[in-house]
């Protein structure tokens, strides 16, 4: 698709320039189409099942299944080694997927039950309490960085900066000593009873019976226009790149326009990915006109996939778009796949784009999956990596940030002296850091509890 090109303007242009919108509405929607069809996430799309299902579920054909979609399609397949997957040891798919996996590169390849990846990506829900937590392992508490409205924590009354003590009566310390955070919670099901003892920011003590329920996630988790030094400043916290995110985006943005925002602040602290056509969408409102035309990204597989190699375009004519010719982001090491995907898309050469970071390096995933069904169970293997438009991906190290800041959980977000946005409208006042140092001249003081699979895509207990 040609870019920048100049046109000299005639009587008839008007005329012209319709019928030329017309058509490159209708081409983009058509393309558009394609790609939802083909390819619709960074945390498991739907590309078609190219390995044929199994014929029937047993164990054994779930195994010889699981290893030929492995040795197929997965990005690392020249990696993979030549097992028996018949053998007895691998009595679940789940050992099979582990010892198949190149561990090396490979955090993310999980299998999960058809039932739960829809409720995620389709419907924008998962079964759970309903927040987001850290560990401050110095001094054996786990502090709460935020709650889904609604959720059976909110009803509870838990708040960001709340401390948790113990969890169904274990310290941190012990939760941490015998590595019990992938069962601590129980099982993912509603009505699962979890005790908590919680320090509020108050500094009250409460002793909390809290149950599992169906929780509705809430993408935009919160938007604000900050008005400093005669700029209207949007702020936009961005949780998730799942379907209903599309809608609560527009709605973000349309409150920015009507604003006249002069600078963005997107704040993917938390973000751990999710669906590519989503974060297209997301790059595309900050871009608008600037990105038009321009390449978004473009997928690479491996040299004997069925899958062949292809790009896509920005998407065009968006409303609300904001066509910024920079844009700040606020990431931790929380900030994966589809968050970092906007950014390094959004920073390549064509677009002019000057996408200053603040905070700590991404967590370091250049690569997506399609994914696939089968047997009322769902595989999300590592398939294809992703380069911008200049031809570089390959950021397994994270992106290092431009201004570092830590996330101290000590103020409520939006709050212009909570660390991180303080930093970033610290840079857009006087165009330098707050602090000159690098990512490791700053100690973090919470890190990431241990999820695994799909726990881990979701990013919230």
């Amino acid at each position: 698709m040609p870019q920048g090109v100049r046109v000299q303007i005639s009587p008839i242009a008007p005329f012209i320039g319709y019928f030329m919108k017309t058509y490159i509405t209708f081409f983009y929607i058509f393309i558009s189409f394609i790609f939802l069809i083909f390819f619709l996430s960074c945390g498991g799309d739907r590309a078609g099942d190219l390995i044929k299902a199994p014929n029937s579920c047993s164990i054994e054909s779930e195994n010889e299944f699981v290893y030929e979609y492995m040795k197929s399609t997965y990005l690392w397949s020249d990696k993979i080694k030549h097992i028996d997957y018949m053998d007895a040891k691998y009595r679940s798919i789940e050992i099979l997927l582990e010892d198949l996996k190149y561990k090396e590169l490979d955090k993310w390849s999980y299998i999960t039950s058809t039932k739960s990846y829809d409720q995620y990506f389709e419907d924008g829900q998962y079964v759970g309490l309903g927040f987001s937590q850290a560990i401050d392992a110095d001094k054996n508490e786990s502090i709460i960085r935020f709650v889904y409205p609604n959720s059976p924590a909110d009803k509870a009354n838990l708040k960001r900066g709340d401390k948790i003590l113990k969890i169904n009566r274990l310290s941190i310390k012990d939760i941490q000593t015998y590595n019990l955070w992938t069962t601590i919670y129980g099982e993912s099901e509603v009505n699962v009873s979890v005790n908590l003892y919680v320090l509020d920011k108050f500094g009250n003590h409460k002793d909390i019976n809290i149950s599992k329920d169906i929780v509705s996630i809430k993408t935009v988790l919160y938007k604000d226009v900050l008005k400093i030094d005669n700029k209207n400043i949007g702020y936009l916290l961005f949780q998730s790149f799942i379907e209903p995110s599309i809608q609560e985006l527009d709605e973000a943005f349309e409150y920015f326009v009507n604003n006249s925002v002069d600078e963005l602040i997107l704040d993917l602290r938390y973000n751990g990915g999710g669906r590519v056509d989503v974060a297209n969408h997301l790059a595309s409102l900050i871009g608008g006109n600037l990105v038009a035309f321009k390449i978004f990204a473009k997928m690479r597989h491996n040299k004997n996939s069925p899958y062949s190699d292809y790009e896509i375009p920005y998407q065009i004519f968006q409303k609300n778009s904001l066509s910024l010719n920079r844009v700040f982001v606020i990431t931790t090491q929380n900030t994966c796949s589809a968050s970092e995907l906007v950014i390094n898309s959004l920073r390549a050469t064509p677009n002019g784009i000057e996408v200053i970071t603040v905070g700590e390096s991404s967590c370091g995933k250049p690569v997506g999956m399609y994914g696939t069904n089968f047997c009322d169970k769902h595989i999300s293997p590592i398939q294809f990596s992703i380069q911008n438009a200049d031809d570089k991906g390959e950021y397994f190290d994270g992106i290092a940030p431009t201004c570092s800041e830590i996330d101290k959980i000590d103020r409520d977000f939006g709050d212009i002296n909570e660390s991180m946005l303080k930093t970033a409208l610290y840079y857009i006042k006087n165009d330098q850091c707050l602090i000159e140092t690098n990512s490791r001249g700053i100690k973090k003081k919470y890190k990431q509890i241990p999820l695994e699979g799909f726990q881990k895509e979701i990013n919230a207990i």
